[in-house]
């Protein structure tokens, strides 16, 4: 598929009518699937790019809004001015320079690919656009751990979460929500030093918000393993019944005492992650996702942990899966490899997942690359950007 064809077509015709566009595109390129080259014949096209600043971004009043601007919706500005275009209709981001610099400096998944897609799917190449091309290696350091492990994490919660509401029972949602927290709990006290269990705290509670108990112990996240597996116990909570995992939801305290600030932020996100994907009541259902959506879904994750590999071992970028070895296995995971005939998935997928995160970490522990960019290479680049734009 020829990226200069497409963006020929009637509905890209805002790159060449947009003042912020047009003659200012230092690079575009292809986004999702095609870019991964992981593409089938219904596969939709995504369009990424960067812009550069216009001369008065760069000499003027960076955070004024333009007054020719302002009725534009695909136009979005922050703080400091323009920061990207969007088209919705044909799924294509066109970031600002400053925008993505910032994005690549933190070794940003969604936009460090930019950088490394196959030649031919680049198009209008400016000359400002290839000396960042050509310096692509200035951003990739140890950050990268945190960037991809993140990302796949919150890929993986979504994903799990998907099956839980789609295919299970209440109750397996209960114990597949507790795999989930015992993962990121995992995670979290290897990331973060100042990080404690007890910090973030999960119970168990009927749909009412009554805390249960089990012979006079509050119920655990552990007892409902216990009582998933098939054991029958009683619950004591004014009275003794026959507790009803159709009838429990997990509720959650925070509890950040003498906490390093930056450690508070990465649990933040973490917890938030997860409780963003799984509504307070486990039972809630969600429309369903199909099963090509599934597997797609769990091939990108997968995908997103190779890439990672491919910085810290070739210290590169490589975007275009489908000359690498991992290519055939990201197929067969898109075709439905690992999921079996209910709609879950085989417990292989989840040992490949725990496998990946354990060689990911050790690479990072192994990798040559700096902690973090070299900020002052990254200026001098920064400004022969754009002393050649201007």
């Amino acid at each position: 598929m020829n990226i200069n064809e497409i963006l020929q077509q009637p509905e890209y015709s805002f790159i060449n009518n947009e003042r912020r566009l047009e003659n200012n595109i230092m690079l575009l390129t292809f986004g999702g699937s095609h870019s991964y080259g992981t593409n089938g014949p219904s596969s939709d096209i995504d369009i990424r790019g960067i812009t550069a600043p216009l001369k008065e971004d760069i000499l003027g009043i960076n955070f004024a809004k333009q007054e020719y601007d302002k009725n534009n919706k695909n136009l979005i500005f922050g703080p400091n001015g323009f920061e990207q275009y969007n088209d919705a209709a044909t799924d294509t981001i066109i970031y600002s320079l400053d925008k993505i610099l910032k994005l690549l400096y933190k070794c940003n998944p969604n936009t460090i690919e930019i950088l490394g897609c196959k030649k031919d799917h680049y198009a209008k190449i400016s000359p400002a656009g290839q000396l960042l091309l050509d310096n692509r290696k200035l951003f990739l350091s140890k950050m990268a751990f945190n960037s991809f492990s993140g990302y796949a994490r919150q890929q993986f919660y979504r994903l799990k979460n998907a099956l839980a509401r789609d295919t299970m029972s209440l109750a397996e949602k209960q114990f597949y929500m507790i795999d989930v927290i015992n993962r990121m709990y995992n995670h979290l006290e290897r990331a973060f030093p100042t990080f404690d269990k007890n910090f973030v705290h999960f119970y168990v509670t009927d749909t009412e918000g009554e805390k249960l108990f089990i012979n006079n112990q509050m119920v655990s996240l552990d007892d409902l393993v216990f009582i998933y597996k098939g054991k029958t116990v009683s619950a004591c909570k004014a009275g003794s019944y026959n507790l009803d995992l159709d009838n429990t939801e997990l509720r959650v305290d925070l509890n950040l005492k003498e906490m390093k600030p930056q450690d508070m932020v990465g649990v933040y996100n973490e917890v938030s992650a997860v409780l963003k994907d799984f509504s307070t009541h486990i039972g809630h259902r969600n429309q369903k996702k199909d099963d090509y959506h599934l597997n797609k879904h769990a091939m990108h994750l997968v995908r997103l942990y190779m890439m990672c590999f491919d910085i810290f071992e070739k210290q590169d970028i490589i975007t275009y899966r489908k000359d690498t070895p991992s290519y055939d296995l990201l197929l067969k995971i898109k075709e439905g490899y690992f999921q079996e005939k209910d709609g879950n998935y085989n417990p292989k997928f989840y040992r490949l997942i725990d496998d990946y995160e354990s060689k990911l970490k050790e690479l990072a522990e192994k990798t040559t690359l700096p902690d973090e960019p070299d900020i002052g290479k990254i200026q001098e680049l920064v400004i022969k950007i754009k002393e050649t734009i201007l």
